[in-house]
């Protein structure tokens, strides 16, 4: 009787069935404990999927966790064993095992008659019962891929933490709870956005993309890219038609993707006219920030207000606070100034984090009202990162009006002033 052939799917290997009734293997816990930490991304809520799927090869130990949204494949060296061996175990339990042996190697041992899974290490034992593997959800199958890029893991990992923090987390806004991937054959850029913050930051690349290619990853995403992207290593993201797929040298993972353009933006709407500028030291404008919190209540309640002077760029809490605090950030360059802003405390923190470097500060306005603009000033040729801020202006409802937003100022602040 032929043989049927196994479907084929992206960077899997299909495992042949288990040749023993047992199997004893050494590992290095800690490695191991990565390894779940990786995998933790994408358990689900089924009693499978609440699984951890557990392949031992030869001379290599395979996690497998999924999800509705994630699939993640992630394996590690072992000593050389005979035979083969999958099974699921209940993923809470066999972490916590892991974890318990802290630095000392472990030896698990997995009866198939039994279904028990036996781990020792130090002196601590835990027997954990397993489920056959057959259920298990198998990998989406292969599609042909509609974009490749290579890219350096911690460019990706920047990009993504640079744009996180601007994604709502409340469910109100769920239609915005992701970052928007776009490649085309210059750069990579990620876009995430609240509705009243926008951040892009882009890389410079090389590839054959023939047309712009754009990747949407949920919040789920998000702790396991943080997990996933580590060091200099090249990544690979590969583009299907219902899923995308990110291989690293250790671990496979597919995540669902989405339907849609990017979302519309503070920065798209209107052209950008600036009414005030400056350029700063990103360190200088952030610690202000902190030491004007320090000395707020409700610190990331409280709005911030900036002013532009002649004088360097003016940080206060002016009207909220019983203690009024104002620290004078001093400028690498000025534009127009004489204009000021109210602005959220915590998103404007976030842009400085990110940006990087020095950074040009723009106030304009467009169809939604004040906003800022935040941009990496880049000095050198070489240098592939570049982030763009957009921040709304929030409503200014402390009494504090030494002018209108967009009114000129009667006069620069006196020395006693900015003292």
């Amino acid at each position: 009787m032929a043989r049927r052939k196994a479907l084929a799917t992206a960077a899997v290997t299909v495992e042949p069935s288990e040749r023993r009734q047992a199997i004893d293997l050494t590992v290095d816990t800690e490695k191991l404990a990565l390894l779940l930490a990786l995998a933790e991304c994408a358990i689900g809520d089924s009693p499978v999927t609440k699984c951890a799927y557990l392949y031992v090869s030869d001379d290599a130990l395979t996690v497998k966790t999924v999800n509705a949204q994630l699939r993640i494949e992630s394996s590690m060296k072992i000593d050389k064993v005979s035979g083969t061996a999958s099974f699921l175990v209940d993923f809470d339990r066999f972490s916590t095992a892991i974890t318990a042996c802290g630095k000392e190697p472990g030896r698990l041992r997995w009866n198939k008659d039994s279904g028990k899974l036996l781990i020792t290490s130090s002196g601590k034992r835990f027997d954990l019962s397993t489920l056959h593997s057959y259920d298990f959800p198998p990998p989406p199958e292969s599609q042909g891929a509609k974009a490749c890029i290579e890219i350096k893991a911690s460019d990706l990992a920047w990009s993504i933490n640079a744009t996180s923090y601007a994604v709502p987390r409340s469910k109100e806004r769920m239609h915005l709870q992701k970052i928007n991937v776009i490649m085309d054959a210059t750069s990579i850029k990620a876009l995430g956005t609240n509705g009243q913050i926008a951040s892009v930051a882009t890389i410079q690349t090389e590839s054959d993309l023939k047309e712009q290619s754009v990747v949407h990853i949920g919040l789920n995403g998000f702790p396991l890219l943080s997990q996933l992207l580590r060091g200099d290593a090249t990544v690979t993201i590969t583009e299907c038609e219902s899923y995308i797929t990110i291989v690293t040298g250790f671990a496979t993972v597919w995540i669902a993707s989405t339907e849609g353009a990017p979302p519309t933006h503070v920065g798209d709407l209107g052209t950008h006219d600036p009414v005030a500028s400056a350029v700063v030291d990103r360190k200088a404008l952030a610690s202000a920030i902190r030491t004007i919190s320090k000395l707020s209540d409700a610190q990331e309640l409280r709005p911030l207000f900036l002013e532009f002077t002649a004088k360097g760029l003016a940080v206060s809490n002016k009207g909220y606070e019983e203690f009024a605090a104002r620290e004078l950030v001093p400028v690498i360059s000025v534009g127009k100034v004489g204009r000021h802003i109210c602005i959220n405390r915590k998103w404007l923190l976030d842009a400085c984090v990110w940006t990087g470097g020095s950074m040009l500060i723009e106030m304009a306005k467009n169809d939604l009202g004040p906003y800022l603009m935040l941009k990496t000033v880049v000095a050198d040729s070489s240098e592939t990162r570049s982030a763009v801020t957009y921040l709304m202006s929030i409503a200014d409802d402390s009494g504090y009006q030494p002018q209108s937003q967009f009114e000129e100022s009667e006069a620069e602040p006196s020395a006693e002033d900015v003292a």
